[in-house]
């Protein structure tokens, strides 16, 4: 009976540090998880700066006149978008608002 007793608490024993260990593992998984997700919205963030100064410097490209290889659509969208927009502002449906810097 006691050789029972004892492989039961050897067991219990055993499996507590079995869990612990477990536990141990998924601390360290967390951890981990929630510096990745601070690291991604810094990410994010900074991917976001990047496009509006892509796209702030494409605005003032164009206004310069000075020609890319985006010229062209460029053009064909301004010379597509424009008869809409007067359209768009005769009937009165149509607010557009312009960023400026």
């Amino acid at each position: 009976m006691v050789r029972l007793v004892d492989a039961v608490v050897t067991e219990a024993t055993r499996n507590r540090e079995q869990c612990q260990w477990t536990q141990d593992g998924i601390d360290v998984i967390e951890e981990a998880s929630k510096a990745s997700s601070d690291d991604m919205e810094v990410i994010k963030q900074r991917t976001g700066t990047l496009l509006e100064m892509s796209e702030d410097m494409i605005t003032l490209t164009t206004k310069a006149g000075i020609e890319t290889v985006d010229t062209p659509f460029i053009n064909l969208m301004m010379n597509i978008s424009s008869p809409i927009m007067v359209k768009g502002r005769q009937w009165g449906i149509l607010r557009i608002m312009v960023k400026v810097k």
